[in-house]
């Protein structure tokens, strides 16, 4: 008996003497260490001290893997920071909403340089050759979510709470009531500006009178505007225009440093602005009797009847000379399709500034009609809502066209002697 327990001792005694001389199993502290700083830990974060609480052997002896239970004791190095967010719509960055002063980044500090953390985990060393090939598993890792150093938001950026940020703020500030400023400053010229433009306008209409020309087709159309002038500026006011002799009624009204006609029913508009000079109007119209660019030149009854009495004098000459002397070929060409129809004109009656006339094709008569003389122009309309208007050319020709509900298919025409 007393035998048995000193051999038992004897044995125990050596197998602890065998642990000590081999050590510890798997990677000891200091090259735990290096792989943590080489591999996890980033560089803002410093191991202040590495303890081995547990080592085991869960391989074999021929192939070991060793499970270390470690506590690491950590300090920051630097402060971090992370964008700061705020509840106004900004601008989004992850799903949030940045802040952001005049282009740059507002970040605020989140960790203090020297701040410590105690970190648990375990690492899992597989036998390599000479050394060991070690994976970690960490219970906490506070670098995570925990901000950046300086270093990661380059130049663009400002600390919340920073006097920089107060400075930046104010100025951001000041050049806000500054743009503010600037805008109600050109608002009020604008509006001065316009002020001034109506009441030009205003002036311009004083006359009570004026010619509008309307380019359609290449040709201009003529009309004559007659009304009482506004008394004061949007003012809405009836303007009168008379078109081939047939008076059409515009709603009219000065605002906002433009003069704008309508039609009772709203179907057209014609919107026209003082030119530089002062002179007179122009602007585009939607209206059918004047469509496209139009002119409106402020005039008196007296002035323009002399400005279209010598082009209607020869007119008139050109239809009483062909009256006496010969006979008149009138032609239609399509100018969209092509084809011509030439017409034998006979000159029945002269009267005044109207023309009757009777058109002879194959010896047949085939239409009359009855032209004008107005404006410098023959006009007239026919049953089937033709209109025709002819300039003189030449003292053997007249030129013009012919539109009817189609204006962008016009026709040709020319009033020829002999």
């Amino acid at each position: 008996m007393t035998r048995s327990l000193i051999q038992s001792a004897l044995l125990l005694a050596a197998t602890s003497l065998l642990l000590a001389c081999g050590g510890s199993p798997g990677p000891d502290a200091d090259e735990l260490e290096a792989e943590l700083v080489a591999r996890v830990l980033p560089a803002s974060w410093q191991i202040e001290s590495l303890s081995i609480s547990a080592a085991e052997n869960t391989g074999s002896e021929v192939e070991p893997i060793i499970t270390t239970r470690f506590e690491l004791e950590l300090e920051l190095q630097q402060d971090l920071y992370e964008p700061a967010f705020s509840s106004q719509p900004l601008e989004s960055e992850g799903g949030r909403t940045a802040r952001h002063i005049a282009g740059r980044r507002v970040i605020e500090k989140v960790r203090s340089e020297g701040d410590e953390e105690i970190v648990f985990g375990l690492a899992r060393s597989v036998r390599r050759g000479e050394g060991w090939q070690t994976l970690f598993e960490l219970e906490s890792m506070p670098w995570r979510y925990a901000g950046e150093p300086l270093s990661g938001f380059g130049n663009d950026y400002v600390i919340a709470g920073s006097e920089q940020e107060t400075e930046l703020i104010a100025e951001v500030e000041e050049a806000w009531r500054a743009e503010q400023e600037r805008l109600a400053e050109a608002e009020r010229r604008e509006q001065e500006a316009l002020a001034a433009t109506n009441q030009a306008i205003l002036e311009l209409l004083g006359s009570g009178f004026a010619e509008l020309e309307a380019e359609r087709n290449g040709d201009f159309v003529n009309a004559i505007a007659e009304f009482q002038p506004p008394g004061q500026i949007e003012r809405r006011f009836d303007l009168p225009i008379v078109f081939a002799g047939a008076t059409y009624t515009y709603h009219a009204i000065i605002r906002d440093g433009r003069l704008r006609l309508t039609d009772p029913e709203g179907n057209c508009r014609v919107e026209l602005q003082l030119l530089a000079s002062g002179e007179q109007l122009e602007g585009v119209s939607t209206c059918s009797l004047m469509p496209g660019a139009i002119a409106w030149v402020p005039t008196s009854e007296a002035a323009l009847s002399a400005k279209y009495q010598e082009a209607n004098q020869q007119l008139l000459a050109f239809f009483q000379s062909a009256r006496s002397n010969g006979t008149l070929s009138f032609t239609e060409r399509n100018l969209t399709f092509g084809g011509s129809n030439t017409f034998t004109i006979e000159i029945t009656g002269i009267e005044g500034t109207t023309i009757n006339l009777d058109g002879y094709r194959y010896g047949r008569k085939q239409w009359s009609a009855v032209w004008y003389i107005q404006y410098g122009k023959i006009r007239s309309r026919t049953t089937d809502a033709f209109w025709y208007f002819l300039e003189y050319r030449s003292p053997e020709a007249l030129e013009g066209r012919r539109y009817n509900n189609r204006p962008n298919r016009p026709i040709g025409l020319e009033l020829r002697r002999g």
